[in-house]
C-alpha cells in the first residue's frame, strides 16, 4: 500500500471530489458518490467561509434571500447526514433519493473548491460543464458545452454520463483543460 506523507485539507478534498467524479460517470452508486461530494464540498465551503471567499451558499442566500443559511446548510446536509448517522433514527427508510441530488452536492463542492484554490482539476471541469449544460436554464449555459456535450440532455442517464466520461478523456490532452492552482491553505491575515 501507497503511504502519502502529508495531506492538507485540499488535497482531501480534491481526491474525494475526483474520485466521486469519477465514480459517478462510471455509473457508480449515487450513494458512495454523495457521501464523497459531500465530505469535500464540507472542507470546501468552510474554507471559503475562512478565507473570507464567496462559495456556492453566498449565491445561494443571494438568490434566496428568505432563506437563513442554517436553513441552506440543513437542506444540503440533509442526505448525507441521513448517510452517515444511525444514533437517533436507526430504523429509518429515506424516500425520494435520486441521483440529481448527488449531482447538485458534487457541483456545490467543485465550485466552492475552484473558488478557494482559483482553478480546479480537470474531472472537476468538466463535470461543472456537463452539469451546467444538463441542469442549467438554456439562456445561462456558457457558450461551446452543446458542442462538448451534443444532445445531453435528450440521452438517457446511462448514456450522459458515458458521455461526461468520453469527455474527460479527451480533455487529458488537450491544453486549454491543463489549469494551475493551488492546494495551499492560507488564513487571511488579522486585522
Amino acid at each position: 500500500m501507497t503511504e502519502i506523507p502529508s495531506l492538507t485539507k485540499l488535497d482531501v478534498a480534491q481526491r474525494e471530489i475526483n474520485a466521486a467524479i469519477r465514480l459517478l460517470f462510471d455509473g457508480g452508486d449515487p450513494v458512495a458518490v454523495l457521501v464523497l461530494a459531500a465530505a469535500a464540498r464540507g472542507i470546501v465551503t468552510a474554507l471559503c467561509e475562512k478565507q473570507g471567499v464567496r462559495s456556492f451558499f453566498d449565491d445561494l442566500q443571494e438568490e434566496f434571500p428568505d432563506r437563513k443559511r442554517r436553513d441552506l446548510y440543513k437542506e444540503a446536509n440533509k442526505h448525507p447526514n441521513w448517510f452517515k448517522h444511525a444514533d437517533e433514527d436507526a430504523d429509518a427508510v429515506l424516500e425520494g433519493f435520486k441521483a440529481a441530488d448527488a449531482d447538485m452536492i458534487l457541483f456545490c463542492a467543485t465550485y466552492d473548491f475552484g473558488s478557494v484554490c482559483k482553478g480546479k482539476s480537470i474531472e472537476a471541469q468538466v463535470f461543472e460543464g456537463w452539469f451546467l449544460y444538463l441542469y442549467g436554464e438554456e439562456a445561462d449555459v456558457p457558450s461551446g458545452l452543446a458542442e462538448l456535450f451534443p444532445k445531453l440532455r435528450e440521452l438517457p442517464r446511462t448514456e450522459q454520463l458515458a458521455l461526461g466520461k468520453s469527455v474527460i478523456e479527451w480533455a487529458r490532452t488537450q491544453l486549454e483543460f491543463q489549469m494551475t492552482y493551488s492546494l495551499e491553505f492560507r488564513l487571511p491575515p488579522k486585522e
